[in-house]
């Protein structure tokens, strides 16, 4: 789990405090360790729709505090209309 998500920190660009406080103000109820893991599966499953499947997708950087378009459909997907 821990590999993953570093995974995709360096992939946005972001610190692991960055995403995880993205995650938390987002989970409502849910545990933090269980929203992580949904988190993650849904990036990498939406990065595989957004790559047709291509290995070493990478998106473009972002700049600082913008989550990429790939943070927020995964966001989204996991936990709709909270912001």
């Amino acid at each position: 789990m821990w590999d993953a998500l570093y995974e995709i920190c360096q992939r946005e660009t972001r610190t692991i405090h960055d995403v995880c406080t993205m995650i938390d103000t987002r989970r409502g109820e849910a545990g933090l360790t269980a929203s992580l893991r949904v988190f993650i599966l849904t990036y990498f499953r939406q990065a595989a729709v957004v790559s047709g499947l291509a290995e070493g997708y990478a998106p473009p950087p972002t700049p600082p505090r913008v989550p990429s378009p790939l943070v927020r459909a995964a966001l989204e997907a996991c936990w709709p209309d909270r912001n």
